[in-house]
């Protein structure tokens, strides 16, 4: 064996043991399920929130029809403008 070789087999071999301990951890759970899924609830609407409030849809406040969205789109991802926010 090569060290190439080696190290993709320690690698693999670790991420097998780090994902069978989740595995197996997860499955004896009772409690802890109820809570995981209490956090995903709370993550959920959380961000679901904070989008609504937080993070205008700035395309459609903007512009009027989808060629001018697209072609804003194009403008600033070809040519690197980091301030998306300028202009029209």
């Amino acid at each position: 064996m090569n060290i190439t070789t080696n190290t993709e087999l320690i690698i693999m071999n670790t991420f097998m043991n780090i994902t069978s301990m989740y595995i197996e951890g997860f499955a004896s759970m009772r409690l802890g399920r109820r809570l995981w899924l209490i956090i995903a609830i709370k993550l959920a609407l959380m961000f679901g929130v904070m989008k609504l409030f937080f993070f205008p849809d700035y395309l459609h406040q903007n512009f009027a029809d989808e060629e001018a969205r697209s072609l804003h789109l194009l403008e600033t991802l070809t040519q690197g403008n980091n301030h998306a926010t300028d202009g029209h």
